[in-house]
């Protein structure tokens, strides 16, 4: 049965979601969303902006979207799914006629999930983004008649046997692993968690001590000070006023003439605080993320044996 090669788990999520936040959008709003969808896309493919704007730009952007849309809304109906295959197969070969590389393929899925994080930042959730990829994987594997790693190269690698929930450092490292944990942090409302390690990043990769006094200033103004936007709940009061008083220091020996390495941001300055925001993923939310991933991957792996009649093991 063609059903098997998609997922009903991931099949019913994407469905629910289609029609429950875009299917319900007014036209304008949809027209919105798909130019948004042809931004992401086209910052990550430039070459792709020949190929994709044929005719007024903004309707072109509509029939990408509704692609999308159809293709749900076909997986939902069984009975037309061999109809489905035949006609992403006859999809493909036109749009490898009109010069799309199977290598856009896993831009065109990273455009379509940062879209959709941004215009539906709450019920886009790691669950639904998970069958999405489930659901487009799928489909570009019929269209190319590629192998999924080989098109999917960057993200298969983490995603194909979810490596990255073997411990958080190897989820941290893994980029489709990083970019999920990431997005049920924003939405387990840990985003200060998130935005902190981003300006770490920048920090620690910085090249001069001008770098890394800037960022260190906009570290301390939006995670350090009381009552700050994203403030760090820190409860241990010491890590935050160590760093404090050393950036203070670190200020008054600029004041002298002497060039010494007192005047200097340190490398390791925010590593302390760095610790504490890892303790805390780890604590709090690492557990429940690997649970959330797992859970669904059980759930469409089960799926899958018991409609072959398999059962569980």
């Amino acid at each position: 049965n063609a059903i098997e090669i998609f997922n009903s788990e991931a099949m019913n999520v994407c469905w629910v979601f289609w029609k429950d936040n875009v299917d319900i959008l007014p036209r304008n709003k949809q027209k919105e969303l798909a130019l948004l969808l042809y931004c992401h896309m086209f910052q990550k493919i430039p070459a792709a902006r020949r190929l994709f704007i044929r005719g007024e730009i903004d309707e072109q952007a509509l029939k990408f979207l509704d692609m999308f849309g159809y293709l749900i809304r076909q997986l939902k109906d069984y009975e037309s799914t061999n109809t489905l295959i035949k006609t992403l197969q006859s999809l493909g070969k036109r749009h490898k006629d009109w010069g799309v590389r199977f290598e856009y393929f896993e831009p065109m899925l990273n455009s379509l999930h940062a879209s959709l994080s941004d215009h539906f930042k709450h019920t886009y959730t790691v669950r639904v983004k998970f069958c999405m990829e489930q659901i487009f994987t799928s489909a570009a594997n019929i269209m190319t008649g590629q192998d999924l790693y080989q098109i999917f190269k960057e993200r298969y690698a983490g995603m194909g046997h979810l490596t990255f929930l073997n411990s958080l450092e190897q989820c941290l490292a893994d980029q489709t692993g990083k970019e999920y944990l990431e997005r049920f942090l924003i939405q387990s409302f840990c985003a200060e968690l998130v935005e902190f390690e981003k300006y770490y990043k920048q920090y620690k990769g910085a090249l001069s001590d001008t770098e890394r006094y800037i960022i260190s200033g906009i570290i301390v103004n939006n995670f350090l000070t009381s009552n700050a936007k994203n403030e760090l709940n820190i409860k241990n009061i010491e890590i935050k006023h160590k760093v404090l008083k050393k950036i203070d220091k670190i200020q008054n020996n600029k004041g002298s003439s002497k060039k010494n390495k007192n005047n200097e941001y340190p490398s390791d300055l925010f590593d302390n605080i760095h610790n504490w925001v890892i303790q805390q993923i780890e604590t709090n939310s690492w557990p429940k993320f690997k649970q959330t991933i797992s859970s669904i991957a059980y759930h469409q792996k089960n799926g899958h044996n018991s409609r072959n009649g398999q059962g569980k093991h």
